[in-house]
């Protein structure tokens, strides 16, 4: 383990700017508000749908409060408190399928932006391009980027999902500019963590950023006894404020040792470290966007070998009838790595929760299921003390996942974005999703 350290603005900057916060808390007497983050997560290919169709097999069965997980999910038990299972969000572009599905399921998952009918990609005699419109998390970054900065816009991150191919990219800054993920721990290491402080380096300066903010809380103490008590009463509030930040501050540098980056090379090993490093990333202040990106979603022909298959994922999953017993085994695996990375957001303690209860989580797929329907399933998690309304089951009808999208835009400060991407001619955000 290393300690973060020069990347660690964090305590720089908190301490650095102790003037400007010291009116703030004379003025509202409460703990620092904590800053929101989004994580977009991907796994191919949608999940495991009952080819009857009398009931949609993964879903969950009771009520929008009461509900129980299907066993498929039952590694994400632990955080269903946490949760909002929705279905019935439609994943569609305008024009043609250009690419075919799993193509186009990809860029449009997060943009709600197809790929162009012009560039220099072909599928049979027709030709199309990257995609059309920036992700969401990207817009968020870079709004973000402007009005409270941070070392890094975002963190994107995947396993297994290189190809310079509209069908192996999800995240775009822009019309025709995917940004490609890094596809390794050691990549992500060298990339956001390297350099850091030694130890005992990042040990004196806790001591000198704390030592800054006793000499303020004892200049405090020293001016109860001259006050009212309705000013003492404020002036104890904000002295308990001051203490919180200091019990931020000790954290943001004790909780910010970082994971060796080695792992093994087991695809599951592979993600569960590459959310091990983004959890981090956030914690440390890093970032406050992140993505995970698991495998591509053009045909993954993944032989799962270590679930014991010989079949690859995309034709299982046009074999669902025959093969749902190989199916779940997979879908079962990456609901694992889900939980895996809610558990890593979990173990960051942040005021009075965790890093999980300030971060929206979402996971999201290129198509449904074998079917390839773009009624892909979606499921969010954390924020809980951002003011996401969790534990909950939502049904929606038919509804565009553009209203979804502007929904998570929304809930990070974009709050005058009423659209994104083209599928959808109507505008705002998803009635009743995030509060």
């Amino acid at each position: 383990m290393s300690r973060f350290g020069r990347r660690g603005f964090l305590i720089g900057s908190a301490a650095g700017g102790l003037a400007a916060l010291l009116p703030w808390t004379r003025a509202h007497s409460q703990e620092l508000p904590r800053p929101k983050r989004l994580v977009l997560f991907f796994t191919p290919h949608g999940t495991l749908f009952d080819s009857g169709r009398p009931t949609e097999k993964w879903l969950p069965t009771g009520t929008e409060r009461d509900f129980t997980l299907h066993p498929l999910m039952d590694s994400l038990v632990p955080f269903q408190d946490q949760l909002i299972v929705t279905h019935g969000i439609a994943k569609r572009h305008r024009g043609p399928d250009l690419g075919g599905p799993h193509t186009t399921g990809m860029p449009i998952l997060w943009s709600a932006g197809g790929v162009t009918p012009e560039g220099d990609f072909t599928r049979g005699e027709l030709p199309f391009g990257w995609n059309s419109h920036a992700s969401v998390d990207q817009l968020v970054a870079q709004h973000l980027a402007t009005v409270d900065p941070t070392p890094f816009d975002s963190m994107t991150l995947g396993v297994a999902s290189g190809g310079n191919h509209p069908g192996s990219r999800m995240i775009y800054a822009g019309p025709g500019m995917p940004v490609t993920p890094l596809t390794t721990p050691q990549a992500t290491f060298d990339r956001f963590f390297a350099g850091s402080l030694p130890g005992e380096e990042a040990d004196r300066e806790r001591a000198r950023r704390l030592s800054v903010l006793d000499a303020v809380r004892g200049e405090l103490t020293r001016l109860s006894p001259r006050m009212g008590t309705d000013a003492r009463r404020r002036l104890e509030a904000h002295t308990e404020a001051i203490r919180s930040l200091e019990r931020g501050l000790q954290s943001s540098l004790s909780e910010c040792a970082i994971p060796d980056p080695e792992v093994g090379d087991g695809l599951g090993e592979m993600i569960d470290k590459q959310s091990e490093l983004l959890a981090t990333g956030l914690a440390c202040g890093l970032t406050r966007v992140g993505s995970i990106q698991c495998r591509v979603g053009e045909n993954d022909g993944r032989v799962y070998d270590f679930l014991g298959h010989t079949v690859g994922h995309h034709s299982l999953t046009h074999r669902e009838p025959d093969e749902p017993e190989a199916l779940e085994q997979i879908h079962r695996f990456y609901f694992e790595r889900f939980a895996a990375l809610l558990g890593h957001l979990a173990r960051f303690p942040e005021g009075d929760g965790t890093l999980l209860d300030h971060t929206l989580v979402v996971w999201g797929s290129d198509t449904r299921g074998w079917d390839h329907n773009y009624a892909a399933p979606f499921i969010f998690a954390g924020g809980g003390r951002s003011g996401v309304p969790t534990g909950r089951w939502l049904e929606y009808g038919d509804v565009e996942h553009n209203r979804m999208l502007v929904s998570l835009a929304h809930h990070m400060g974009l709050t005058s974005m009423e659209t994104i991407g083209d599928a959808d001619e109507g505008a705002g955000p998803l009635s009743g999703l995030l509060g």
